[in-house]
């Protein structure tokens, strides 16, 4: 399915589900009070599109995505600007199918999100799971995620060169994790974290650098109990 967009609507107790969709948008929605086991966004196989301004309350999960295992897809895709309060396992999941296909994932990007308080929490709690190991020019930028749980993990990537930066990482057992040769954590603010800030999974070929671990005076902006109507003015596609 191609040049489709899903925008200002309210999901309760279901999200949307996709196979092999092209050239969309998912955009201004609220997904809310979705079971365990379920997630606002779920689907296999996106392609040249973005999910931006939606609101996930009370949900399992807010988005599980799986790229790779065919060719022509998961290439340029925006997460962004996206809003959660009250999941139990992962904010947002993007993962690659295994064994990795080589290139399941070009110019992944995830920016300027923010999830917060977990409710019930899953045993793999992750605020942002972003590993599809096979991807290239996979970017983390400017995200924020916060728990007082002290469990599971603030942010994953993997994925050639990918690179997590700039995000607001508050309360996980461990901060930021990288799993991939050239992999980059750097200029990311990880405090409170129960085991450490930043983890290399054992490699001796992922950088970390110029991260904050103390400064909590540099904390974003209080996130509301109820993130309220974020529904926003939606404008053509820029994908091709």
């Amino acid at each position: 399915m191609s040049n489709i967009e899903i925008s200002n609507s309210t999901f309760r107790h279901n999200g949307l589900t996709f196979n092999f969709l092209k050239r969309a948008r998912i955009s201004g929605n609220r997904f809310e009070d979705v079971a365990a086991g379920g997630s606002g966004v779920y689907g296999y196989n996106l392609d040249n599109s973005s999910i931006d301004h939606n609101v996930f309350k009370n949900v399992y999960q807010g988005m599980s995505i799986v790229l790779g295992d065919v060719e022509n897809q998961g290439r340029n895709i925006i997460v962004s600007d996206n809003v959660g309060l009250g999941i139990s396992r992962m904010g947002i999941e993007i993962q690659g199918k295994a064994p990795p296909r080589p290139g399941e994932s070009r110019n992944l990007l995830v920016q300027g999100n923010r999830f917060s308080t977990w409710n019930n929490p899953a045993a793999d709690t992750i605020g942002y799971s972003i590993v599809t190991d096979g991807g290239v020019g996979t970017k983390v930028i400017g995200n924020y995620v916060q728990t007082t749980l002290r469990t599971g993990i603030g942010i994953e990537i993997s994925g050639e060169n990918a690179v997590a930066e700039r995000n607001y990482v508050d309360g996980f057992e461990v901060g930021i994790t990288a799993y991939s040769a050239g992999d980059v954590i750097t200029g990311n603010t990880i405090i409170n974290s129960a085991h450490r800030p930043a983890s290399t999974f054992g490699r001796s070929d992922v950088t970390v650098s110029n991260n904050d671990t103390v400064k909590v005076e540099n904390q974003a902006p209080f996130e509301p109990d109820d993130p309220g109507d974020r529904r926003c003015i939606i404008q053509p596609s820029e994908h091709h």
